[in-house]
C-alpha cells in the first residue's frame, strides 16, 4: 500500500497536480480514487505529501522497515496501523545496536 500511495504522489508531482508545501487541502482525483480503492480514510492531503520525501521501505521477513531522515512520518504510521501492524519507533542515530543504526 505504501508503494502504491508513493507512486501516486510522485505521479501527481510529475504532472504538477500538487506541490509539497504542507498546505494541500484537497486530494488529486487519482489519489482520491486510490484511497477509496484501498479503503483508507485516515490520511490527509498533507499526510500523503510526506510520501514524496526520501525514505527506504523494505520487507525483511515478517517486518516492514522504514528508514528516513525526515521527522514527519505520520503517513507511514497511519498506513501501517490501517494494515494492523505492531509498530516500533526509535531513532536509529541513538539506538545503533539494533542493526538499523547509522
Amino acid at each position: 500500500m505504501i508503494d502504491r500511495l508513493t507512486k501516486q504522489v510522485l505521479s501527481d508531482l510529475d504532472n504538477h497536480l500538487i506541490e509539497i508545501d504542507g498546505r494541500s487541502e484537497r486530494f488529486t482525483d487519482g489519489m482520491l480514487e486510490l484511497l477509496l480503492k484501498v479503503n483508507i480514510a485516515t490520511l490527509s492531503p498533507a499526510d500523503v505529501g510526506q510520501l514524496a520525501y526520501e525514505a527506504d521501505v523494505r520487507l525483511e521477513g515478517d517486518k516492514i522497515v522504514v528508514t528516513t531522515d525526515e521527522i514527519d512520518v505520520s503517513s507511514f504510521f497511519k498506513v501501517l496501523f490501517h494494515g494492523g501492524a505492531k509498530i516500533e519507533i526509535y531513532s536509529a542515530h541513538h539506538y545503533k545496536g539494533t542493526g538499523y543504526g547509522r
